[in-house]
């Protein structure tokens, strides 16, 4: 309930669905989320846009929160969450009309590899991926950080927005 109920991350309902503003999205078309959380984000945007979401998510822990979630907020017919791996993380091709990856590119060793399979999994067209993330330098020092990434359950695989924008 931190940072409102169902999100393990700043922004509300609103800020999620703004995420997506220019997606053309609708309740025709289906969204790919890497990543949901405990499914705040995901809720917000369907509540707004109408869309169908699928979703991948590693921890079989935040899976049922988040399926519990979509049953409690009356959203569950519009979600598919897969519990995956996010490295070895099969997608439809052409499929999605959008896609999110929020705060979940950080926790991934084969950044490109899944940013490959999310770019061929949208439709051609006007689609749209939107990206959220924690980037830092893989030898950034300050000691904040590096408690940080130290105290993390998983595995912390740094880099940097050049990193991102040249993969």
């Amino acid at each position: 309930d931190i940072w409102t109920r169902g999100f393990i991350v700043p922004g509300g309902e609103q800020y999620a669905a703004d995420l997506m503003a220019g997606s053309q999205l609708n309740a025709a078309e289906t969204m790919l989320e890497i990543g949901i959380g405990f499914g705040g984000t995901t809720r917000g945007i369907v509540r707004r846009y109408g869309n169908y979401v699928t979703c991948h998510e590693r921890d079989p822990a935040l899976v049922e929160a988040a399926r519990r979630q979509a049953i409690e907020y009356k959203v569950a017919d519009k979600l598919e969450i897969i519990q995956s791996n996010l490295d070895k993380v099969q997608l439809k091709s052409a499929y999605f009309r959008a896609a999110l990856l929020r705060d979940v590119l950080y926790t991934v060793e084969g950044k490109s590899r899944l940013l490959e399979k999310v770019r061929n999994a949208l439709k051609p067209g006007e689609s749209q991926i939107v990206i959220t993330d924690l980037m830092f330098d893989t030898g950034a020092t300050a000691p904040e950080l590096r408690r940080w990434v130290n105290a993390e359950t998983i595995p912390v695989f740094a880099y940097s927005m050049n990193e991102l924008t040249t993969e």
